[in-house]
């Protein structure tokens, strides 16, 4: 049948805009269907909010994330590279060692890790150690020192040109770098010592690389090779200097019966290797230790809570005095030893323990020095408080070298190193 489209004979359908779509109504009518469409509506448009942000470094560029919140549409936006100005630090140079390469100094940023001046290996040139041919760097002379230990003293001649010596000693299969070193005021030489001998290993070869820096910045290498304290006492022994003869003696016996303490290469006593050379050896005879030696004592105030227990010598490079004491109270206390005038101090707070007493090494008594008293105090804030502990190297040996305690083999040493002391003393008065 025939219709009209009367007000009110059609329905309405509204389609809300989008964000990129716009809106509007459709008229429909009931009978024939959609008639048509109006009242149109503006798409909204996105709404974008930051939804992820990846910052920006010196070298690589960050970006920002944006999403839609109503339709979830993304995009992103890049950050530019920041601009980074290097804070720059050194790299610490490597001086070169017989089992390291030695590098120059070079430079970095300490911000963002960038190198900015790598190192440089070191280019070395060696040279022998023989005077004919070098006469710009080499060892030039050796002697011993017998002052808290044996120890070898390597003279230098290091001319212009050569600058920042020093010397890696290999020895007992260790390297042991030496940078510092006097100057021997009548001749000029660069003396650089050694004291990791240890009288067990007289005999022992030491190796020494020689080197200095040049002014082109490269280093030289001089190796002299074959030394011992050994060595140089049958050198000494040549000189069939009677006096010299016996102190030398007598340090020889004090290596042979540490080597005998120690157990180490017994069956090649720095006695019998010098012997087996055609020395004739003439060391002092040992009767007794003089009784009066014996000066041990704790003296002053033994109830302020600060008190020294015990005291021992331990035998190693050196011959050190080992304090042992008990306090209650470690702020601000020192502990102050001396010996023939000279003062050192050690702060409490840095020393080790065993169990619950505190514990002082203490290896400065030179060889002439063994009767010296060694007085020990205890100083808080430059004020002695507590006990006093008077001793001295041969207190030690006096009451432990026929104790029934220890060995024949430790009485044996006890008396090589009384011997030594007084032989040292006698000859240097």
């Amino acid at each position: 049948p025939l219709h009209q489209h009367v007000e009110g004979g059609y329905i309405t359908k509204v389609t809300e805009p989008t964000c990129t779509d716009k809106g509007y109504t459709t008229y429909i009518c009931q009978f024939c269907g959609p008639l048509f469409t109006g009242n149109e509506v503006p798409a909204t448009g996105h709404n974008y909010v930051e939804t992820g942000r990846v910052e920006s470094t010196t070298e690589q560029a960050g970006h920002i994330e944006f999403t839609c919140e109503h339709c979830g549409d993304t995009y992103t936006e890049d950050l530019p590279l920041i601009e980074h100005t290097h804070t720059e630090v050194e790299i610490p140079a490597i001086l070169p060692t017989p089992s390291v390469d030695g590098y120059t100094a070079g430079i970095m940023c300490s911000e963002c890790g960038e190198t900015i001046k790598a190192p440089v290996k070191i280019n070395i040139t060696e040279m022998l150690n023989d005077k004919s041919v070098n006469t710009v760097f080499r060892v030039a002379a050796l002697n011993l020192s017998a002052q808290e230990n044996i120890s070898v003293n390597y003279k230098l001649l290091v001319t212009e040109g050569y600058k920042n010596p020093y010397i890696v000693f290999q020895f007992d299969g260790m390297e042991y770098m030496v940078s510092t070193y006097t100057i021997e005021e009548s001749t000029g030489r660069f003396v650089f010592n050694f004291a990791e001998t240890r009288p067990q290993l007289m005999a022992s070869n030491i190796c020494a690389n020689l080197y200095a820096e040049t002014a082109e910045g490269e280093y030289t290498l001089v190796k002299y090779e074959k030394y011992s304290v050994l060595q140089y006492i049958l050198g000494q022994l040549k000189k069939n200097d009677p006096a010299l003869t016996t102190v030398m003696s007598d340090i020889l016996y004090m290596g042979a019966m540490t080597q005998l303490y120690m157990g180490v290469n017994t069956n090649e006593l720095v006695t019998d290797l010098a012997e087996a050379e055609g020395y004739t050896l003439t060391p002092s005879t040992f009767t007794s230790i003089d009784p009066s030696l014996n000066q041990q004592a704790v003296l002053g105030d033994r109830t302020t809570g600060t008190d020294w227990k015990a005291i021992s010598l331990a035998f190693g490079a050196s011959t050190e005095i080992v304090f042992k004491f008990e306090t209650d109270n470690i702020e601000g206390l020192k502990v102050k030893v001396n010996v023939a005038g000279n003062d050192t101090y050690y702060d409490v707070s840095e020393l080790t323990k065993d169990g619950n007493r505190y514990v002082v090494y203490f290896p400065g008594v030179r060889s002439y020095e063994y009767n010296e008293t060694v007085t020990a105090t205890f100083e808080r804030d430059g004020v002695q408080v507590g006990s006093t502990f008077v001793y001295s190297v041969n207190t030690f040996l006096t009451k432990n070298y026929q104790s029934s305690k220890y060995d024949a083999s430790a009485q044996e040493l006890m008396k090589a190193i009384y011997t030594y002391g007084e032989s040292i003393a006698k000859y240097f008065a």
